[in-house]
Parts: C-alpha cells; sequence; structure tokens
C-alpha cells in the first residue's frame, strides 16, 4: 500500500516536470530551425558553403545554450507549477518567448552586418539601443525580417503540439526525464565550449557555426572572468614588460607607464617643405573607408574612384589598420593615441568618477597637443554626437573650440530642401555633403590668422545605407555609373545596390569637398588626412583583420612627390608623426614628454609587421592584438602575411602576442583607472 501511494506521488511529480521538460525540447527545437533558416539564407545570399563541421558546430552549440539556459527555465518554471500546474507552463512559454526574441535579435544583427554581438551591448544606454534599432531594423529585405516570423510561429506551434500531445506511458516518461538530465549535465559541462576558428576556411563560417545567445552569454562571463584576473596582476612587473616590447621609446617615469621622452621621428618630413608658417590641418574620418573598393588591392574594382585618384596623388599606407571595429575608436585612438580604456565601448565610455558625475582619465588629444601653438579646433560630425559618449569625451577637452554634431547644423543646411534627405526610413544622421557643407562655410571665416585644425567625420556609408541623395538609388543611373566601372551583375546583386550608391554618394561627396576647398585662400597651406574610421565588411577569405584595414591618405599641395608606402600601421601611429612633421618641418615648439602609444607611421616599401597593435580588447570574436606578424582572437594565435590572411597557428604558450596583450592590459588597466595617463 505504500508503495502504491509513493508510486501515486511520483506520478504526480512526473507529471507535472513532463510537459515542462517537452517544453525545452521545443525551445531546442525552435533554436536549431532558426539556424537553419540562417544558414539557407547564407547559403543562397552569401553563396556561404555548408560544412560538414559547421552543421556539427550549429548543433552543438544551440544544444548547449537551450541545455544551460533552458534547464534555468525549467527550474523555475517547476517551482511555479507548484503553485498551480498551468502557471507553471505559462512561465515557461514567456520565459522562453523572451530568450527566443534574444535570439532573433542577435541573429538579425548578425545578418545585417555579419558581426557577433558581445557584452559590450550592455553598456549600450537605452537611448543608444533606441538610435540603433531605429536606424538598423529599418532594412526592409524580406529574408532578414521573415526570420523573425519564421521563429515565432515554429515556437508556438511547438507550444500547441505540446499541449495536444497524449500521456505517453509512464517508462517512457522516466526514459525521455533522464535523456533531458544527461543532457543538462552534459551542457553544463561543456559550456565553454566553442568552433575553433582554424576548423573553418573563412571569417564568416565561424561567425556562423557560433550560436548568437551562447556567444553572447559566453563574452559577458569572459569579460567578467578577465577583469577579476587582470586584478590580480602586479601592474609594476607587467609595466616593465610593456616598456621591453616598445624599446623605441625612453620612458621616464614607472608612475605613469606611457610617458616618454625620446626625440620625435619625422618620418613626413622629406615629403614636405619646411616653412615658418604652420599648415593647417584637415581630417576626414571617413565612415567604413575600406581598400576593398577603394585601394590598390580592390577586389570589388575602383568604386570610389575620386578617392582612388586622390591617392595616387599623396603619400598612400595600404597597410593601415583601425584600433577599434567601431566608430569610436578614431575618437581617443587616431586624435589621442591613447590607450583602450576601461570600457567594452573603449576610452570615449570610461567613466572613473562617480555614477552621475562623469569625468574621464586626463589626457591630451591633438586638440591640446595643437593648442600652444595656437591652432584653432573644429569638429564637424554629421550624426548623434551624444551616441556612445562622443560629444562627452571631445567636449571636455577645453582646446576643442567649437564642435558640431547633427543637432548643432545651422538650419539653413536642412530646411527647405537645399540638400535632399531620403525619406520613410530612419537614419543615424545626415550625409556627407551636409557635413562638408556645413565645414566649408565656416572655413570661409577667418580665424584671426591662426592656424587651424578641421575635422570631419563622415556618415553615408553606414548600414541601412539610405543617407544618399535619391537619384543614386535609381537604376538608370546606378547602370550609367556601373558602366564605367568593372563591377559585375553578380557583385551587385550580392551586396545590394544601395550599399553600391552609398559608396558612390560617399566619393562624390569628398570630390566636392576638395573641389570646393581649392577656391579657398588657404588652400595652398593646408595638409589633407583621410582615413577609414574602420574596416568595412568583406567575404575575402580568412581575413578577420579586413573589419579593420582602413587605407590612409595624406594629401596637400605642399607635397614634394607622392609615395606609396606598405609598413604596418594604426591609427595610434598617425598623430606621432604629425607632430614630429609639425616639429621637425615647420619650426613648431612642442614638449618632448608626451604619452602617445603609436610609434609613427611606418614608411617601409615592402611589406614590414613590427608593430604591437592593441585592438577590440574585450572582444571573444574579434582580433585583440596585433603584434609583429601575430594574431590574437579570443585564446587562439594566428600568423598572418602580407594579403593578411592566416598563414599558420601557434600555440598561444609559445607566443609572443599573448604575453604582450597581458602587459598591454595591465598598462591600460593601471593608467586609466589610477588617472595616470599624463602629468596633471
Amino acid at each position: 500500500m505504500k508503495w502504491q501511494l509513493k508510486s501515486k506521488r511520483l506520478h504526480q511529480i512526473i507529471d507535472r516536470i513532463y510537459p515542462l521538460a517537452l517544453g525545452v525540447i521545443g525551445l531546442l527545437l525552435t533554436f536549431l530551425a532558426i539556424r537553419i533558416y540562417e544558414l539557407i539564407y547564407f547559403k543562397f545570399t552569401e553563396e556561404t558553403a555548408i560544412e560538414s563541421n559547421l552543421l556539427g558546430s550549429v548543433f552543438e552549440n544551440e544544444a548547449i545554450v537551450v541545455g544551460l539556459i533552458g534547464s534555468a527555465i525549467f527550474l523555475i518554471s517547476l517551482i511555479l507549477s507548484l503553485i498551480h500546474k498551468k502557471f507553471g507552463f505559462i512561465v515557461l512559454v514567456v520565459l522562453g518567448l523572451l530568450l527566443l526574441t534574444l535570439n532573433l535579435i542577435l541573429t538579425h544583427v548578425f545578418i545585417t552586418n555579419h558581426t557577433l554581438v558581445d557584452a559590450s551591448l550592455l553598456n549600450i544606454s537605452f537611448a543608444d539601443m533606441g538610435l540603433i534599432a531605429g536606424a538598423e531594423m529599418s532594412v526592409d529585405r524580406l529574408g532578414i525580417w521573415g526570420i523573425h516570423v519564421f521563429g515565432v510561429l515554429v515556437f508556438f506551434l511547438f507550444v500547441w503540439l505540446i499541449s495536444k500531445m497524449r500521456t505517453p506511458h509512464p517508462l517512457v516518461k522516466y526514459a525521455f526525464l533522464t535523456g533531458i538530465l544527461i543532457w543538462s549535465m552534459a551542457s553544463i559541462k561543456n559550456q565553454n565550449e566553442k568552433p575553433s576558428r582554424k576548423e573553418f576556411t573563412d571569417a564568416e563560417t565561424w561567425m556562423l557555426a557560433n550560436s548568437k545567445v551562447h556567444f553572447f552569454v559566453r563574452s559577458i562571463d569572459n569579460v567578467a572572468s578577465e577583469s577579476t584576473f587582470e586584478q590580480r596582476i602586479r601592474w609594476k612587473d607587467q609595466c616593465s614588460k610593456y616598456w621591453s616590447l616598445t624599446p623605441s621609446f625612453a620612458y621616464t617615469e614607472s608612475a605613469y607607464p606611457l610617458l616618454h621622452d625620446e626625440p620625435r621621428r619625422n618620418v613626413l618630413g622629406p615629403f614636405f617643405p619646411t616653412d615658418s608658417i604652420l599648415p593647417h590641418i584637415v581630417i576626414v574620418v571617413s565612415e567604413s573607408l575600406a581598400p576593398s573598393y577603394a585601394g590598390k588591392n580592390n577586389f570589388l574594382g575602383t568604386v570610389a574612384t575620386f578617392t582612388d585618384s586622390l591617392r595616387k596623388e599623396s603619400l598612400y599606407w595600404e597597410n593601415m589598420l583601425s584600433n577599434a571595429d567601431r566608430s569610436w575608436g578614431p575618437i581617443t585612438n587616431l586624435f589621442g593615441s591613447l590607450p583602450y580604456g576601461l570600457s567594452e565601448r573603449g576610452l570615449v565610455n570610461t567613466n572613473i568618477g562617480e555614477e552621475h558625475k562623469w569625468r574621464y582619465p586626463a589626457s591630451e588629444p591633438i586638440f591640446e597637443q595643437l593648442a600652444p601653438l595656437n591652432y584653432h579646433s573644429r569638429y564637424f560630425y554629421a550624426g548623434y554626437g551624444a551616441f556612445d559618449n562622443v560629444s562627452r569625451w571631445l567636449q571636455s577637452h577645453p582646446n576643442l573650440h567649437e564642435y558640431r554634431d547633427y543637432e548643432l547644423f545651422d538650419e539653413k543646411y536642412l530646411a527647405n530642401g537645399q540638400f535632399e534627405r531620403v525619406k520613410g526610413n530612419e537614419v543615424w544622421g545626415y550625409s556627407d555633403k551636409i557635413l562638408f557643407s556645413q565645414g566649408i562655410d565656416l572655413s570661409h571665416e577667418p580665424v584671426s590668422g591662426r592656424p587651424f585644425l578641421d575635422v570631419y567625420q563622415t556618415l553615408t556609408f553606414h548600414s541601412p545605407y539610405n543617407q544618399a541623395d535619391s537619384i543614386y538609388y535609381t537604376k538608370d543611373y546606378l547602370d550609367e555609373r556601373f558602366n564605367a566601372m568593372s563591377i559585375t551583375a553578380e557583385q551587385r546583386e550580392d551586396l545590394g545596390e544601395t550599399v553600391f550608391a552609398s559608396m558612390i554618394f560617399a566619393d562624390d561627396a569628398l570630390k566636392e569637398f576638395m573641389t570646393n576647398y581649392k577656391e579657398l585662400p588657404h588652400y595652398e597651406n593646408t595638409v589633407f588626412i583621410i582615413v577609414g574610421d574602420h574596416g568595412w565588411y568583406t567575404s575575402a577569405g580568412n581575413r578577420y583583420l579586413g573589419h579593420y584595414q582602413v587605407p590612409l591618405i595624406i594629401y596637400s599641395p605642399m607635397l614634394k612627390s607622392a609615395e606609396e608606402f606598405e609598413g604596418l600601421c594604426s591609427h595610434l601611429d598617425i598623430l606621432p608623426s604629425l607632430t614630429a612633421l609639425l616639429e621637425g618641418n615647420f619650426g613648431a615648439e612642442l614638449p618632448a614628454e608626451r604619452s602617445d602609444i603609436g610609434e609613427g607611421l611606418d614608411t617601409s616599401h615592402v611589406f614590414n609587421a613590427k608593430r604591437m597593435i592593441p585592438l577590440n580588447f574585450y572582444s571573444d570574436a574579434l582580433p585583440k592584438m596585433v603584434y609583429h606578424d601575430e594574431l590574437l582572437i579570443g585564446d587562439e594565435v594566428f600568423i598572418f602575411d602580407s594579403t593578411f590572411t592566416f598563414k599558420d597557428h601557434r600555440n598561444p604558450e609559445q607566443s609572443k602576442v599573448k604575453s604582450a596583450y597581458k602587459a598591454y592590459n595591465a598598462m591600460n588597466n593601471y593608467s586609466c583607472g589610477q588617472d595616470m595617463i599624463i602629468r596633471k
């Protein structure tokens, strides 16, 4: 009798557990269905090869993420089912739907931007998230939006099927639940399992193999673990290691590990005349400008025809890297040659003050370094300056004398249709023509005879590629422009004509800007620096550095000759070479002690990889650091060649790049966290 009662009670418990376990299985099958949709989408739109190891990784990753998170959802629902049986199942459906929503959003971002979302998402404010959603989610490609409808329909199909299923024999239920338990335990054991890059033929296939939710959750754990680990490092030991990795610097004091005072290397000097009059400086940070369509080795053909013609009259670096894959990167890297910062989204998002009283580590970017030379500095940005705290960081420096973003442009540029703006879709800001027109008009105004620094940060070539004038999106106009290029019909279809339209418009806007600038009285005494803010997505094989490769063009009517260089450099190297030019050729008196991380531009005429280049510091998906010809991504080390293609893999424990990463990380955390970048 006792056994019967116990057996009855056990059956009741199993009856509560069984439908909830079925719900977790339904969630797994939904996730797998979404991945199948994703694979098919890439197969037909990107012609991605569906390799056997890709399918295996897809199933393994989705099984792990649902096994881990699904177990937590299951336990919560089981506890609540003790209150009411149906209530527990309803909670499971709601939580499963929230997890599904997260998966669909992360998948949407990957399909549109070919980017895995990591822990940096947690550093974005709700206002910035709204801006991202409004602009990026306005893409009108049916295949991308179809995945949302498909995922939700599949999920509710499984919910409906579970509600209609008959209760099986108790032995079947016991066997089923035993299998669920084994699956859950296996997921916990393998929670850190991830696809290895060396198993796949290219970067895109590796990213496709990753579960978007698993990658996101794992990156949060990695950041937390990394921060704890770095806190245990004795920074002085690592500081000495960092100094040994940069022997060209004469460091002055260990308390300020970045300060050095060796003579500046004026590598640009031979290409410019000597003069007592300081030149004007114009820097154009061009959205997603990349050698894939505007360089000598472009594989799309020369789409940016003007930019390509300009490089032939300039000093040109093809092997230039941005230090981040987002637009906040050049704000501190290019203009400050500064350390990464304590936030996943860089120094512009690093707050070392109180929560409601923002304070940055003190630094001396270009605006401060040029102030003693009487330069008047202006910054023009066509987007929303509050995004990523860009305007906050820029305006924290008193010697940036004028700052204008989208909300501060003169109304005459936006009114009465003087400059066309595509209607119907959200956009990130205003087009390059509006940006350049605002700056050109102000450049007509004299600034008391002072030299000036003008910075333009463009936006047109940014997804969803809807900021160009409407004529650029018409078939007849594009046909006419394409006839003069080597763009194939297949490329037009694969990348989409809105992408090409934005490329062409951005190039035309730069051409118009330079043409108008020639009419200004100070043109002959101006140095123009044109560089991409970060690379642009390409599917050109196993080239993880393609997201960072940006062409650097230094043009001036004063140039003695045009040259092309093959040395590997980064955004961090531009400021040191610019100040060295001002000192060496134009008599500028600058302090010997400075905190620049970059060593200056490499003017080698053959490929030369002799730099330590920090990249996306906290991301497990993207390259973390380059040291000479070694590249660190996650915990894997690769050797690359002059085409940025992987030649070999190296044992991380035998590599120099991993050691360099630890040393740089310790120096970065100390100098930024303790506010010891410069003397105050």
